[in-house]
């Protein structure tokens, strides 16, 4: 998350003159812009503030036409909460920082047909960073795929998010049931093929692939397992978890990564 810059606004409301926007309210729409989506819980989790003022500044994000939210009888009857976006006033308010990604900004304008899919996934990562920000704090540094979209060094099409911890880069990839057999490998594929063609000086980056359920992550071992040793790939580093194991981790040294390579060897960051 880039340092919050005071944005200096004024603009003409149902013929009010609002105020310009503070600190807090820009911070929630940089929130908003790293993740795409986002619950008022998550985004006081973040902040480490309640849920109830974080509540409240979404309320006058809303009023002004920054945001907007998903909710609706169906999320009533799940028991889901309201999710979160940027509309394009925000996207062009953002703008005018030059240290966020242009184009990572510039897909924002596609929040409102976001499928629900799409939606969950977005979430779903922001609740992997959060679990990854407790256990490693200061050690930690998240990049979500719109805060790199505009980087050439990155496989394609873009990961879920670049991490630097404890000075070792890794790229982290998100699998969920929602989708094919099929999406899953060309997933995971796309990294291959980076490494293949060797853009990267150095070390590449430890692959770290998170499974929404133990039948993804059994499905992902052996096909990874069948197309490196197809590829006679040996030195690629690929860790693979469950969601949950990740966020049932008590602590950064519990052993919850399998090593693609090394067969039933579990690993810590």
């Amino acid at each position: 998350m880039s340092a919050i810059l005071l944005y200096v606004l004024v603009t003409t409301i149902n013929g009010k003159i609002s105020k310009k926007l503070n600190h807090k309210q820009i911070k929630v729409l940089e929130i908003l812009y790293k993740f795409r989506f986002g619950t008022s819980q998550l985004i006081a989790s973040f902040m480490n503030q309640s849920t109830t003022y974080t509540r409240t500044r979404l309320s006058r994000l809303l009023k002004q036409n920054y945001i907007a939210r998903n909710y609706n009888n169906t999320y009533k009857l799940k028991g889901l909460p309201a999710n979160y976006y940027l509309l394009p006033k925000a996207i062009k308010l953002l703008k005018s920082n030059d240290q966020l990604d242009q184009k990572g900004l510039h897909l924002l304008y596609d929040n409102k047909k976001a499928s629900t899919k799409f939606i969950n996934h977005c979430l779903e990562v922001f609740t992997i960073y959060l679990k990854l920000d407790q256990l490693y704090q200061r050690k930690l540094e998240f990049f979500s795929y719109t805060e790199i979209a505009d980087q050439d060094r990155f496989p394609r099409p873009s990961l879920d998010s670049f991490l630097i911890l404890n000075h070792q880069d890794y790229y982290l990839e998100l699998l969920d049931n929602s989708i094919t057999y099929t999406l899953l490998k060309r997933k995971v594929n796309k990294h291959l093929k980076h490494y293949e063609v060797g853009k990267l000086e150095g070390d590449y980056p430890t692959i770290l692939l998170i499974c929404s359920s133990q039948a993804i992550k059994t499905m992902i071992t052996k096909y990874l397992n069948y197309i490196l040793d197809k590829k006679s790939i040996n030195e690629l580093e690929i860790l693979v978890t469950t969601k949950n194991a990740l966020l049932n981790q008590k602590d950064n040294q519990q052993t919850i990564w399998n090593e693609i390579t090394v067969e039933s060897r579990l690993v810590s960051l």
